[in-house]
């Protein structure tokens, strides 16, 4: 269990997996390298205390999955990279503290149900 963490996920990472994340009470920031080209659903689901999203510039990521940050009641900014095309249902759901998304121009999908409980 991580305790008040910034987290940095390795340069050179390609993947961070399903529930990777899940309910990491501990998790403040974390901090995504342009190496990252594929996250799963719910990677970051119930990380209650997570603040911050950073998506390092030049990154390779084209989607969102369904639930990743489901439940992160305490996420205030997050800045998705340009290379973001679709964003997937309930990306977002009760993230009731969000005050600040960067929704990058090549955007061509926003689900509904992507801010649900906010």
């Amino acid at each position: 269990m991580l305790e008040n963490t910034d987290f940095v996920v390795q340069e050179g990472t390609v993947t961070i997996f399903a529930q990777a994340f899940e309910g990491q009470m501990g998790l403040r920031k974390i901090t995504i390298p342009a190496s990252v080209n594929q996250i799963y659903t719910a990677a970051f689901k119930d990380a209650a205390n997570l603040e911050e999203v950073n998506f390092l510039s030049n990154s390779e990521l084209d989607s969102i999955p369904i639930n990743i940050f489901e439940g992160c009641s305490s996420l205030i900014t997050i800045n998705l990279p340009n290379t973001i095309k679709n964003i997937s249902d309930y990306a977002f759901k009760n993230c009731n503290s969000l005050n600040t998304i960067s929704l990058p121009e090549l955007l061509t999908n926003i689900p509904m149900s992507m801010f649900e409980g906010c």
